[in-house]
């Protein structure tokens, strides 16, 4: 699954999982979604394996197929789990595509993150980095899952983005290369978007 952020990766498998918790076969229905989802998602990065950090400059010149993808989920979630289950669908999604590919900003920021030396100082201060690790979100972030999948966006968000700090501690020393932490931070500017409180 190439998603535009960690955190968004997060999303969608805690809001899949908590908005289908209650039907039958829930493990077959959670995996039916999650998989089309991918499959949509590999219409834009190419078969590629889930590479977190690698999607940015495709997913922003593909945005008009990435957030169909996203919209095409949240109703297949409504098909399969319920209607009601509207307040736990993966939204912060957008804001991250605005933080991300939305502005002046945001292109500097991944222009940065083009920088050839952040390779090296990543290669040197995170040697635990693996795709696997971050995927097993639920193991590393067992105490933060209820709030992760909050009906609430500014619950949701804020305990996402201690996730995403809890795994980056995971894999990486302190400090954390400038590389992560853009990338890591621009999560967070999805706040404002929501309106939190913080």
């Amino acid at each position: 699954m190439n998603v535009l952020h960690l955190g968004d990766y997060i999303e969608a498998v805690t809001g899949v999982t908590a908005a289908c918790a209650n039907v039958s076969q829930t493990e077959n229905i959670e995996k039916k979604l999650i998989n089309t989802f991918s499959t949509c998602l590999s219409k834009i990065s190419g078969d590629k394996p889930t590479e977190f950090l690698g999607q940015v400059f495709t997913t922003c010149n593909h945005q008009d197929k990435y957030i169909p993808c996203w919209e095409q989920l949240n109703k297949d979630v409504l098909k399969e789990c319920g209607k009601d289950k509207e307040p736990l669908l993966p939204a912060l999604y957008v804001g991250t595509v605005i933080a991300f590919c939305g502005s002046d900003l945001g292109e500097k920021r991944i222009d940065e993150l083009k920088n050839a030396s952040n390779d090296r100082e990543v290669a040197r201060s995170c040697p635990n980095v693996e795709v696997k690790v971050l995927q097993n979100f639920q193991e590393h972030c067992a105490n933060l899952l209820a709030d992760m999948e909050s009906p609430r966006f500014c619950i949701r968000r804020k305990a996402i983005q201690k996730c995403v700090d809890q795994l980056f501690s995971i894999v990486c020393t302190d400090p954390l290369p400038t590389f992560f932490n853009i990338y890591k931070n621009i999560y967070g500017d999805t706040t404002g978007l929501l309106q939190c409180d913080n």
